[in-house]
């Protein structure tokens, strides 16, 4: 990695801190998901979501960073990338690029509890995250071993879900599901 390319990769992990500090008050449970792409030609996208989680009852946002690299490592400015959400709503679907390869919207809760999935596209490029509206404590409840599920939820991974609620979990779990 080239030192400009840890730079501004430095740049945005400042920018995450920053806007966790800002947009979550639980720092308990203040975590981020990540995702990054990079095509045939070393293009790469990256997508984070800070926090990856928030209780709809305390309203608030979660940040969406996204960064734009060459296959040299040097940010892309000006380029369009798409963004959608299944849950929530996003400040703005169509971003562009400043001259660090960054551009930055939020998130916000609309009441509505669920993983949603973040989705940003670029050309051929695409990263996709999964962030969690929760109501209540995130951490009760919930799923153990690396699973993602909540009581019900979408989730990925192995463990034990043994979250109550209604639903249908149709992630791939190799663990015993005791929800209701």
């Amino acid at each position: 990695m080239t030192s400009l390319k840890a730079s501004r990769m430095f740049i945005g992990a400042l920018l995450i801190a920053a806007s966790m500090a800002i947009a979550c008050g639980d720092a308990e449970f203040m975590t981020d998901e990540t995702a990054v792409a990079t095509n045939g030609a070393g293009q790469t996208l990256v997508l984070s979501a800070t926090p990856d989680n928030l209780d709809v009852m305390d309203g608030g946002a979660i940040t969406i960073l996204l960064e734009l690299y060459a296959a040299d490592g040097s940010p892309i400015e000006g380029a369009s990338i798409v963004l959608t959400a299944t849950i929530g709503d996003l400040a703005e679907t169509a971003l562009t690029t400043d001259v660090d390869g960054i551009a930055v919207t939020t998130l916000a809760a609309t009441g509505k509890q669920g993983y949603s999935i973040v989705v940003a596209t670029y050309k051929n490029l695409q990263a996709k995250v999964s962030v969690d509206f929760y109501s209540g404590d995130p951490g009760g409840g919930g799923a153990t071993g690396g699973d993602t599920t909540t009581g019900g939820g979408t989730g990925t991974g192995t463990g034990t879900d043994t979250g109550t609620g209604t639903g249908t979990d149709t992630g791939t779990d190799t663990g015993t599901d005791t929800g209701a």
